[in-house]
């Protein structure tokens, strides 16, 4: 498991089999989570969040701005988003299946690369 701070942006990369952490980062930080993640939480952040993985990944974010998601072909994702404040973009290889709920806030673009197996829903979030 990697964790890298370069700037303003805290990067997970993780192919472990079990891990928790737990890292507390300043409002508007970029959080990129990378590999085999099975299950996180992201809380306020209110900045910028990149998700990618091959594999099963659940995850659950607070409030963010943009969102970009990329799930490899052999993947299968859920990922719910309380509130988010910027672009969404969902890019899922093959026919992998992968939902994506975002419950509030503005999104200012969407972009969708990816299959049948992909559910977006905007629920209560505006989209300019």
């Amino acid at each position: 498991m990697c964790v890298h701070i370069t700037g303003d942006a805290l990067t997970i990369n993780s192919r472990a089999v079990s891990a928790n952490i737990v890292v507390k980062v300043p409002r508007h930080t970029r959080i990129i989570v990378d590999g085999s993640v099975i299950r996180g939480r992201i809380g306020d952040t209110e900045g910028d969040v990149t998700l990618k993985t091959d594999a099963f990944m659940a995850f659950q974010c607070g409030k963010v701005a943009g969102v970009a998601i990329e799930v490899g072909s052999d993947g299968d994702a859920l990922f719910d988003i309380m509130e988010m404040n910027g672009p969404l973009a969902v890019k899922v290889g093959g026919g992998a299946p992968c939902c994506v709920t975002v419950h509030g806030g503005k999104i200012t673009s969407l972009a969708k690369k990816a299959g049948k197996g992909t559910f977006i829903d905007t629920n209560g979030a505006n989209i300019k």
